[in-house]
């Protein structure tokens, strides 16, 4: 059909599924490839042998995905890690391909300046200053992800290196949109050197993050004046600890998300109440808190201290939402200890749980307390879910 087509922009869309291609689908993506004048969109997710045909210069092409391609190696293959070299897209907008190595991959960058979206899969990790001096020359940039697909084996090298070397500051003037996964060492090495001032949405996943200090967002946080929050919800479950923060009026589209894989629930709360603690400035204009909670196989009773400081963290919640699961922990953490009773959640006006027996007691204190200290609490009996009932965001990386 090709053959006979009048000579339109082509797009090649292929994913390779269980099926596997046909004879003609692959004489079609061969015919397409060979039209580079023609190509307008290139997408090929988990095939073989097409990127081999990529070998020129493609005038027209604007977006290209590619996914764990595969390139034939006699008996076996292996994930495509680089385009052959005299390939070239001078106006290319869009580029997501995963794995690479930045080395492999910087030629092609060097040679594009029209880049709308840069979606990377790492393979191995860099200086964030390859990095950074690379996105100095990308002004058109809109959405950024850097995703390493591995933790670092040796943690300590790498935090020395990432320390010990100054690092380039650059501006990326139309960046709204930035997904981070790998290791908070170079997150911390790689945030001071970005400055993008119309940025909204933040994503961040980190590797076994659990048992390594806490990360210093606060500052990157300050910089990105376009960031605003309203609601937050945490998400503890057995793999991991998530936050998502939310604007004030937005019900789905959220402008914060962090996650630290790892730990027990104790081991989880400590990490989230170190951290929120030093970003509170940053969230004090959130007004809805949700705690949620799906059940760990391993799991175990979270310290009362650390429910208390994560709390304090967000001291202008209106509204304290918490899943079934957590509601006795933090029932106990609201009990007054030697503070005064508006040092915790001061401006809370409602409490949404399901009252349990071993909460009960605990909750009637706290509601009591308050309403002596002239600011009532109301509490909502909410049921009992088997899971949370929150709106669900889902991760980046498992969305990926």
């Amino acid at each position: 059909m090709l053959k006979h087509s009048p000579p339109f922009p082509l797009i090649v869309d292929y994913v390779n599924d269980s099926r596997g291609l046909s004879a003609e689908d692959k004489e079609g993506i061969r015919f397409a490839l060979q039209r580079r004048d023609r190509v307008r969109r290139i997408c090929l997710l988990g095939l073989r042998g097409s990127v081999a045909l990529m070998n020129k210069e493609f005038p027209m092409l604007e977006y290209l995905f590619l996914w764990y391609c595969l390139v034939d190696l006699g008996n076996w293959q292996r994930p495509l890690d680089s385009l052959p070299q005299t390939f070239k897209a001078p106006n290319l907008r869009h580029l997501v391909l995963s794995p690479t190595t930045f080395p492999k991959v910087l030629p092609l960058l060097s040679a594009t300046v029209c880049l709308v979206t840069l979606s990377l899969g790492i393979d191995g990790y860099f200086h964030p200053n390859d990095l950074l001096e690379r996105l100095a020359h990308l002004p058109q940039l809109e959405m950024l992800r850097i995703a390493f697909l591995s933790p670092v084996p040796n943690h300590g090298a790498q935090e020395r290196l990432l320390y010990t070397l100054s690092i380039t500051e650059v501006t990326i003037p139309n960046l709204r949109w930035f997904w981070f996964k790998g290791t908070s060492a170079y997150l911390e090495a790689l945030l001071p050197g970005m400055n993008a001032p119309l940025i909204d949405n933040l994503q961040i996943t980190f590797f076994d993050q659990i048992n390594h200090p806490v990360p210093n967002l606060l500052q990157y946080l300050r910089i990105a004046e376009n960031l605003t929050f309203g609601r937050a919800r945490f998400l503890f479950y057995d793999r991991a600890v998530s936050v998502t923060i939310y604007p004030r009026d937005e019900e789905r589209k959220y402008t914060f998300y962090i996650e630290a894989r790892g730990g027990r629930l104790d081991q989880q709360l400590f990490f989230v109440a170190q951290l929120f603690n030093s970003l509170s400035p940053a969230f004090s204009s959130v007004e809805v808190l949700t705690i949620d909670y799906k059940k760990h196989t391993l799991s175990s009773e979270a310290s009362r201290s650390q429910w208390r400081k994560l709390l304090k963290s967000f001291h202008n919640v209106e509204t304290l939402r918490v899943h079934s699961g957590l509601v006795g922990d933090i029932s106990r953490s609201l009990q007054l200890e030697e503070e005064p009773p508006l040092e915790l959640l001061p401006k809370l006006k409602e409490l949404e749980c399901p009252v349990t027996s071993d909460a009960g007691g605990a909750l009637n204190a706290f509601i009591n307390a308050r309403e002596v200290a002239g600011r009532p609490v109301r509490l909502v009996q909410a049921a009992a879910p088997d899971r949370p009932s929150a709106s669900t965001v889902m991760s980046p990386s498992r969305a990926s």
